[in-house]
């Protein structure tokens, strides 16, 4: 598994203008992804869907215009739990659940 092939990420974020060039708030993603292989000698399919809540800080420049670029950092915890399944042909299939979590930090 090199690459996730198919997914798509969809969340919401609010944030509150804790003073006129400073943004902070919360938010939660959704990020439903999946990936496999197949060859003449069988297929390999993970389900790999993750959860993101975080909260993030924005520091803008000051200034009047509605659009303004700013830089910041995002604080959370990623979770995951997944799912894997490996074909052969004339076996089984061999399933698999996985779990975990991490600590995502980002900065923009």
């Amino acid at each position: 598994m090199n690459n996730v092939t198919r997914g798509l990420d969809h969340g919401v974020q609010v944030g509150y203008f804790a003073g006129p060039a400073i943004v902070i708030g919360v938010g939660y993603s959704r990020l439903a992804c999946s990936t496999g292989y197949a060859d003449a000698s069988g297929s390999e399919e993970y389900n790999l869907p993750a959860d993101i809540y975080e909260i993030h800080f924005t520091i803008l420049p000051p200034g009047e215009k509605k659009v303004r670029f700013g830089f910041g950092a995002n604080l959370g915890l990623i979770q995951t739990a997944g799912t894997a399944e490996i074909r052969t042909p004339g076996e089984d299939p061999i399933t698999g659940d996985f779990s975990g979590r991490g600590l995502l930090l980002a900065s923009f």
